[in-house]
């Protein structure tokens, strides 16, 4: 069965007590090679979903830790959707990782973490997808 795959990149920098975003960068990979995604009127709808989700994760990632106090200076993320010739999402992988300006997450905060991010009004509008994993780690300054 063929299947359509979405590869997106997050790159993002922060600054202030609230992970207040200083600097961000979308791209996604087309053709083999990673470009920068820039929205307007003729991106494909399914593009924008996936745009949609990795930033909804991303807010509640970042929103979360500064409740948490852990505060970011960069993050790296990447999404990896695959959908059946019917656009059913069939995998779905977000990796994330973060370098610290303070902070200590511990095994059960960065639980909390995670399942908070799969709170964000995307993710909860959507089907459930059996083959999800969210990866997040940590790295101090």
């Amino acid at each position: 069965m063929p299947t359509r795959e979405f590869l997106f990149r997050l790159n993002c920098s922060y600054d202030g007590d609230d992970n207040r975003i200083t600097d961000m960068q979308v791209s996604r990979q087309a053709d083999g090679e990673w470009v920068a995604f820039d929205l307007d009127i003729l991106t494909p709808g399914f593009d924008i979903f996936c745009y949609a989700l990795l930033t909804c994760q991303h807010t509640y990632l970042r929103l979360n830790c500064a409740e948490k106090g852990i505060l970011l200076e960069r993050l790296d993320g990447e999404m990896h959707l695959s959908t059946d010739e019917d656009w059913n999402i069939r995998h779905l992988l977000l990796s994330f990782s973060a370098r610290l300006r303070t902070g200590e997450p511990d095994d059960a905060t960065v639980g909390y973490i995670i399942e908070r991010m799969q709170q964000c009004p995307v993710s909860k509008n959507m089907r459930p997808v059996a083959d999800t994993n969210i990866l997040l780690a940590f790295v101090e300054c």
